[in-house]
This record gives structure tokens, sequence and C-alpha cells, in this order.
């Protein structure tokens, strides 16, 4: 079998790290993109429901060791809180009437994130 590539997801396992010293983060971000560590080839950046997202700091990070061999790979796994008729990222589905709004926030964050010269795959 040939492997074309490595990835990771930054779903969830980093909302701790992030609040690690950043030379415990970089020696982390080090260890995954590098090539003496896993060498991610992919990296799954889940862009969320809204708010800060902690893992910012290991997308920035995974694109800056891995370089242009990086591919970046954006998600989103749910609607921001106040799109939602729970008004809760979880267990809720859209308000009525949201849906739309839904896909310009999507396509608002893309174009941020390509403006910050993250190059991703969808």
């Amino acid at each position: 079998m040939t492997m074309l590539g490595f990835g990771g997801s930054g779903a969830w396992w980093l909302y701790d790290l992030c609040n690690f010293p950043k030379d415990v983060r970089a020696n982390l971000s080090n260890l995954l993109s590098s090539d003496y560590g896993l060498g991610l080839t992919n990296y799954r950046y889940n862009f969320g429901g809204g708010g800060v997202n902690p893992g910012r700091y290991f997308l920035n990070a995974a694109q800056e060791v891995g370089g242009d061999d990086l591919e970046i790979t954006m998600f989103a796994n749910s609607a921001p809180a106040a799109l939602t008729s729970g008004f809760a990222s979880c267990n809720t589905g859209f308000a009525s009437v949201t849906g739309n709004w839904y896909g310009g926030y999507l396509a608002d964050v893309l174009v941020d994130e390509r403006l910050s010269k993250i190059a991703y795959v969808l």
C-alpha cells in the first residue's frame, strides 16, 4: 500500500493545550509537522460555531512548519449559537431562516482565512 499523506485533526484535543506555555506549544507543533516528528501532510481545522478558536495557534504553526507541502482542510460541525433554535452550538438545529446566513458566515470565514495566507482545501 502506498501512503499519499498523513493527517491530523485539530478539532478537540488542543483546547487544553492552548493553555500550556508557548514553548511547549511550539515543541508540539514541531513534533506534529516537521520531518523529524510525525510529518503531517494534512491538517483538518475546525473553524467551528463561532467565537475565538483556540486551535488557531496550531493551524498557523502547522502551516509555518509544514510550508507549502501541508494541505489544510477546513470544516465546520456546528453553526454559531446565534443561528440555532436553542442558542447553542450543539444538539440543536437552525432557527428559522438562518440557513442562508450560515452559508454567508462560512463564506466569510473562508475569505478571511484566504486573506490571512492560510492555504486550504475543501
